[in-house]
């Protein structure tokens, strides 16, 4: 029996493309989310200074 290498190819590269997708997605997320943590930060530690 010949084993082909490349049978489930167009599966696989499918499903590649479609996790990769979704990577960026999360990646996108987190880094808005990070910019608005970041931001709520500076605003609090601002907040902290003028009090002092």
């Amino acid at each position: 029996m010949f084993f082909n290498p490349f049978k489930n190819f167009s599966k696989i590269h499918k499903e590649s493309k479609e996790l990769k997708s979704k990577v960026t997605h999360e990646q996108e997320r987190i880094a808005k989310e990070h910019e608005r943590l970041l931001i709520e930060y500076e605003k609090a530690k601002a907040q902290y200074k003028s009090k002092n």
